[in-house]
């Protein structure tokens, strides 16, 4: 159950109490030994006994005709008129809970910070409102401290409990010298994501590729001015099975970090081991640093990982090939080719946009002039790699110059790329996919 829920029973059940505390309070209290009659309250006592009121002439001979006098408690009623005050406001509660009316721009910044907690609407509705009376400058830095100090992420938090919304607050307090370089640096290495990429399945006597990525889906979407994630990385170790694999060269990265910004690096390695099963042994580390060019650091992390890699002979195939005919028309249906663009020296750059492929695709792509004394030749520009399900366009280009207008942009599947690529195990290898008489962009 909610705070704003819990806050509206107590308040239903203080009112109940207060209109029942009014209620006894003008009813009043029975005085002992008096009597008044019932219809219009006239006051009995001392009086003979008689058929009739003398006041109204209500028959008396009913014995509900005669009642006793009551005196009214006015520390009943004062009480429960206090109790009822809070009706109102519990009203105005319900009708803004049922009708979507937004309260938080009146709510006290107490209430606002007791819901600001987990990853309800709620909760998220009240740190908005806290983000914008903080860049409204409604808050004193005595009040905004312990407000960052509860946006700010314990070594405890679970990264699935805490709420994003948090994280424009605590880039706002940094630019206003509220958070220190250790607490950003700590929330920094919290709002990250490590991964190792590496292949499976390695051959001997040959360079692989190992690799990581640093994401930071924590972050803001756009830090403020002034204000910079910059990470430096590294491999800190890399073994099988307790054997160091020779570096060529060190995999190293220096980023600036965000919500939709990533870090990635990748290095050949040197394969020398036999056939067999080895346990991968890597260990990613990461430095948060002030800027690209510093060479201070704030803090290091790091991050270590085991996976089974299996080494086979140098002529034993590393990625599983299949020319299934089922796959030709959605591999087809995933790709795109637009117009190529022209560079500023003349040279052509092809986009390939893959949408979702059913399988891992790799290509060689190769663009076929239509036209002057090239026409008809097959020049490489690069390779294309999708891994399966996801979604990406990449950029490929050479440094010729070309005196056609019109291009036959040719992929051709192609293993060497894919065993060029960490990620693709399974691709497909059906006939060359060609997307005829492309123009350039803007002719």
């Amino acid at each position: 159950m909610s705070l704003m829920a819990l806050i509206i029973l107590a308040l239903a059940a203080s009112a109940l109490l207060g209109a029942l505390l009014v209620f006894q309070g003008f009813r009043g209290k029975p005085v002992p030994g008096t009597t008044v009659c019932r219809a219009c309250r006239f006051d009995l006592s001392g009086l003979p006994a008689a058929s009739a009121c003398p006041e109204c002439g209500t028959p008396l001979s009913n014995p509900t005709a005669i009642v006793p006098k009551r005196t009214r408690s006015r520390l009943r009623i004062s009480a429960g008129a206090f109790l009822l005050v809070p009706l109102l406001l519990a009203a105005v509660l319900a009708t803004a809970s049922l009708t979507k009316l937004n309260l938080n721009p009146y709510k006290p910044a107490w209430l606002l910070r007791a819901e600001a907690h987990g990853l309800s609407s709620s909760s998220t509705n009240a740190i908005t409102e806290l983000l914008r009376r903080y860049r409204a400058g409604d808050f004193s830095v005595s009040d905004v401290k312990p407000i960052v100090l509860q946006a700010l992420p314990r070594a405890e938090t679970d990264p699935a409990t805490w709420n994003i919304a948090w994280s424009d607050l605590i880039a706002l307090a940094r630019v206003d010298g509220l958070v220190t370089d250790t607490q950003w640096t700590e929330y920094v290495f919290f709002a990250m994501n490590i991964d190792l990429t590496t292949r499976k399945v390695i051959r001997q006597g040959q360079h692989a590729p190992f690799g990581y990525s640093v994401s930071a889906p924590r972050l803001p979407l756009s830090l403020p001015g002034g204000v910079k994630a910059v990470v430096q990385t590294r491999f800190d170790e890399l073994s099988l099975s307790g054997t160091q694999i020779r570096r060529h060269p060190d995999a190293r990265s220096l980023a600036q970090l965000g919500r939709r910004n990533s870090s990635s690096a990748a290095a050949l390695y040197f394969i020398d081991l036999p056939p067999g099963t080895y346990k991968l042994h890597a260990t990613v580390s990461v430095g948060v640093i002030p800027e690209l060019d510093s060479e201070h650091e704030f803090g290091r992390c790091t991050k270590s990982f085991e996976r089974d890699i299996e080494i086979v002979a140098a002529d034993a195939p590393i990625v599983n090939a299949t020319a299934d005919p089922a796959l030709d028309a959605p591999v087809r249906r995933s790709l795109k080719v637009p117009p190529l663009q022209k560079n500023r020296d003349g040279s052509l750059t092809v986009y390939v946009t893959c949408n979702a492929p059913p399988v891992g695709l790799a290509f060689e792509v190769l663009l076929r002039p239509r036209e002057g004394d090239a026409a008809g030749k097959e020049i490489a520009v690069g390779s294309a790699i999708f891994a399966p399900s996801n979604s990406m366009t990449q950029g490929l280009s050479n440094s010729e110059k070309f005196s056609s207008t019109r291009f036959d942009v040719i992929l051709r599947p192609s293993v060497t790329a894919a065993e060029s690529n960490y990620v693709i195990e399974n691709i497909w290898t059906g006939p060359d996919i060609v997307f005829e008489d492309i123009g350039i962009r803007g002719r």
